[in-house]
């Protein structure tokens, strides 16, 4: 119990000293040139990503089905190419390779409590972006750090730094598997751990072939990352970049703390937070600090505007609400529902007059809720509903009751990794 009392003290101590050592410092939002190419490549040769969804494609949204196959389009034929290209690689890997999903996962899916590679890949990409191997002492230290993270947010669905137990040694490990959701995750957890040093190094070893392809690869979307690049010269902190998506919670990032920003391609629709603070490492070795990192693909911002648009929405929801408040009006929407009808067989139906009737349809007609049917052979002038519009109005109205989460993020996926 003292031992883990004085570990939370020495976290705390550490933060206070990160913050008190950069004084009148604003730490800064630095954009990386690359994605990185290591985690690029298990995206794509992953099945989790939206790019294998027909889901999404059909799923409502700002965008018509194809207006999304267009958008994409240049993200699957980089995926594809990637694909061609790093198979030959990573099967020379099979130990890296029990990692990599080989089954399609919703983004609903991903959730806490689950055990995922691409997680301890941005854990460890300081790590691995080091020009001289780090000893493996300090491989096995960062291990342990990050299951030490993994079960506690597991078990709490937080990532409140001060609660996390340490991770000593296997025995801990195993008595942090009944937090992860499924044998698969208990599996690769276990691997992970215990053959931490023969992972690391193989990493490292496949970095290279990945950049290269990435960099082959890249007039694919070049386009699309210049874009980026010129969207993120808004942003001077991460502090506005996260306002400016908005219902993301970013109470652990200060403003003295550098941020680096990593583009997305693959998982171009998607935002990734991390946050970390390395507590005691092995007799001899620094203390690392705070690092924080935010991998944000390259739709990401333009995907929030147009969902922000839906002020145009709420005038077409407003609208929409406006043209069925009237018990008239929806009496019009059942019978119509039912089967067409003529002006004059409302008005008997209704007990109404043609002039009242013809009132009412002209501001559903004014919503397209009710369209007018032209009969080729009758004289008579048919009105008749519009299910889809219907369907849609009803769809603004469940969105009111989503989680502002859900509402305005809709596809990204939001997780911290420790």
């Amino acid at each position: 119990m003292a031992a883990k009392s004085k570990e939370k003290e020495e976290c705390r101590t550490a933060k206070k000293q990160a913050e008190g050592a950069g004084e009148g410092k604003k730490g800064r939002l630095i954009l990386q040139e690359e994605p990185d190419w290591l985690m690029e490549a298990v995206y794509c040769l992953s099945a989790n990503y939206i790019l294998d969804s027909e889901e999404w494609l059909k799923k409502k949204d700002t965008l018509s089905e194809e207006e999304k196959r267009e958008l994409i389009a240049p993200y699957i034929r980089y995926r594809d190419e990637m694909r061609r290209e790093l198979f030959p690689f990573f099967e020379k890997y099979p130990l890296i390779m029990k990692f990599i999903e080989t089954e399609v996962k919703e983004p609903e899916a991903l959730e806490e409590g689950s055990f995922h590679f691409d997680g301890y890949l941005m854990s460890a990409r300081k790590l691995l972006a080091a020009k001289e191997r780090p000893g493996d002492e300090r491989i096995r230290a960062f291990t342990a750090e990050f299951f030490a993270g993994l079960f506690e947010e597991a078990r709490l669905g937080t990532g409140a730094v001060d609660d996390v137990a340490p991770v000593r040694d296997l025995a801990d490990v195993l008595a942090g598997l009944e937090n992860l959701k499924s044998d698969s995750d208990r599996y690769r957890a276990v691997l992970l751990y215990t053959q931490c040093i023969e992972i690391f190094d193989a990493l490292r070893e496949l970095k290279e072939p990945c950049a290269r392809a990435g960099r082959s690869l890249l007039p694919l979307v070049e386009e699309r990352l210049e874009r980026f690049r010129q969207n993120m010269e808004a942003f001077d902190s991460a502090r506005s970049l996260l306002s400016a998506v908005g219902c993301v919670d970013w109470s652990d990032w200060d403003d003295k703390t550098d941020t680096f920003l990593t583009p997305g391609i693959v998982s171009f629709n998607t935002l990734r937070l991390h946050f970390t603070v390395e507590r005691e490492l092995p007799e001899g070795m620094e203390e690392e600090g705070i690092t924080a990192a935010i991998d944000l693909g390259l739709e990401m911002l333009e995907t929030i505007a147009r969902r922000r648009d839906r002020q145009e929405d709420d005038r077409e929801l407003l609208s929409g609400l406006k043209a069925i408040s009237d018990p008239t009006r929806l009496k019009i929407l059942r019978i119509l529902a039912r089967e067409s009808r003529y002006l004059q067989e409302l008005s008997r139906e209704l007990s109404l007059t043609p002039a009242t009737v013809s009132h009412h349809l002209s501001i559903l007609m004014e919503r397209e809720l009710v369209t007018l049917q032209l009969t080729t052979g009758k004289k008579r002038v048919y009105y008749r509903v519009e299910p889809e519009k219907l369907a849609r109005l009803g769809e603004q109205i469940s969105r009111l009751g989503q989680p502002e989460h859900n509402r305005r993020l809709g596809d990204i996926e939001e997780r911290k990794g420790r």
